[in-house]
């Protein structure tokens, strides 16, 4: 079963389909499921505790995403971490986070950039105390904030499947370059703060711009191997816990 299954328990979600969704996203991202490692329906039903139609149901939508690939009568395989992919998902991600952030600064509320602001402030901490765990999370809770802010449905909708494979290279690179990783943490920072401030578009924009420097730094030292590294898979799980 996987071990963080409490964190979900007090989140509140429409349907079981979309909370088998985010658990097994989650355990794909934090390297429990991992890559290329093969699963049928009912052992990630049994993973997560959830029954196998909202569990299949989860799986459609993750296929979406690219981080597992569903193999007819061979099961469910989780993708392995691609250099090819990571790069051309960064490519459309510059884009359509571009938009997202300059239409979140034009019409975030102020209510929303205090939220703002508090996520930076759960994100400096969590960074000072090298959690992972709960970056990547704040992350995930920051990328859906922000395109909420953007108020435009197709752009929220367009960056959401790009947005598990990217975490789980944060993921699996978080603890092996503290300067790389504090790099991204405080380049989140400053992003989330610069919109909650009411910056011009030109200080987001160059924010977002560094952001994107030290992103596309992580996933080209991460594939100086293309195989992932096993003893480094299991300290980042270690680290982890």
């Amino acid at each position: 079963m996987y071990k963080r299954l409490d964190y979900f328990e007090n989140m509140s979600f429409t349907n079981l389909t979309e909370k088998a969704y985010y658990i097994l996203e989650e355990a794909i991202v934090t390297l429990e499921l991992k890559p290329g490692q093969s699963y049928s329906e009912k052992e990630l039903s049994s993973f997560i505790n959830i029954g196998r139609t909202p569990v299949r149901e989860a799986i459609k939508k993750l296929e979406q995403t690219r981080v597992i690939e569903i193999i007819p009568r061979n099961g469910i395989t989780i993708s392995p971490i691609r250099l090819e992919e990571a790069l051309l998902q960064m490519e459309v991600r510059g884009l359509l986070e571009k938009l997202i952030m300059l239409r979140a600064t034009k019409f975030s509320t102020p209510k929303e950039r205090e939220h703002l602001l508090e996520l930076a402030n759960r994100y400096e901490i969590a960074t000072k105390n090298k959690d992972a765990i709960s970056s990547m999370r704040i992350d995930d809770e920051f990328n859906f904030f922000i395109a909420d802010c953007a108020r435009n449905v197709y752009a929220a909708g367009a960056i959401k499947p790009l947005q598990p494979s990217s975490r789980r290279i944060y993921f699996y690179r978080y603890y092996t370059d503290d300067e790389m990783t504090n790099n991204i943490n405080y380049g989140h920072i400053k992003l989330m703060r610069s919109i909650a401030n009411n910056e011009s578009t030109t200080e987001v924009i160059k924010h977002l711009d560094n952001l994107f420097v030290y992103l596309k730094e992580l996933v080209l030292k991460t594939f100086n191997s293309i195989v992932l590294d096993k003893e480094l898979l299991d300290y980042t799980l270690n680290q982890g816990n």
